[in-house]
């Protein structure tokens, strides 16, 4: 899977977070919160053709997650907002 996904993730869980549509535990680091997202949509087949229902679903089982205020539409739609990774690394 491309290395730029855990990028987008952590992109993605601060977005939601600043705009209050994502609450997390104290202490908790949207870093270690994205790698595990990351987990989760690699385990998941189909999971790319369903973002926002992969990502909803990880978030609300997440011990680290208080409260998800964005439906699946929602999330799906904040990557738009999102400034892009860079170019992938080649090798």
């Amino acid at each position: 899977m491309d290395p730029r996904i855990s990028q987008i993730l952590e992109a993605l869980l601060r977005h939601l977070q600043r705009e209050g549509l994502l609450e997390l535990r104290p202490g908790a680091l949207p870093e270690v919160l994205a790698a595990r997202l990351h987990g989760a949509i690699r385990s998941r087949a189909g999971a790319m053709a369903q973002f926002g229902a992969t990502v909803s679903a990880a978030l609300i089982a997440d011990p680290d997650v208080i409260e998800l205020y964005a439906d699946d539409r929602a999330i799906a739609g904040c990557l738009s907002e999102l400034d892009p990774p860079g170019p992938a690394p080649r090798g």
